[in-house]
């Protein structure tokens, strides 16, 4: 077996799917992946005031940042983040919305396909530098 080395966070490729086919967000500096859970309780007299449950469900999520991207030449947005906004005002059953994350080809290329909902960061930055733009992707489910 080879001795493991680091992967580039760069390889990893996100994408949305809103109906037409998936659609790369592009523009991206940093992805992170964290998880989340709800206990259910439990806690008994005899557990003298110490808590007591169980893990009753996990979540994951996933946060992005990177710069907000226009063309210079026609003024169109980047297809990815305009599909990842169009996202975040989704509400009901459309909020779900289909998300595919490819790991980097040191990860063998692994294929993460799930129903993610959106919310968006803050929008700008500092007066002088490229203003910033990301969002947070929330699981829906398990794995498709």
């Amino acid at each position: 077996m080879a001795t493991p080395v680091p992967v580039l966070a760069r390889g990893f490729k996100f994408e949305i799917d809103l109906g037409g086919g998936y659609v790369e967000v592009k523009g991206l500096e940093t992805l992170s992946f964290g998880s989340d859970s709800d206990d259910a309780a439990w806690t008994l007299k005899e557990d003298n005031g110490n808590k007591n449950g169980i893990i009753a469900n996990r979540g994951k999520t996933i946060t992005a940042s990177g710069k907000y991207l226009i063309d210079p030449d026609d003024g169109t947005r980047d297809a990815g983040q305009t599909a990842v906004e169009t996202a975040a005002g989704y509400i009901d059953y459309q909020s779900q919305v289909k998300t595919r994350l490819t790991l980097p080809p040191e990860a063998e290329g692994e294929v993460i396909e799930m129903l993610c909902t959106y919310e968006l960061s803050d929008i700008g930055g500092d007066y002088n530098d490229a203003a910033a733009w990301g969002f947070t992707a929330t699981r829906r489910g398990a794995n498709l």
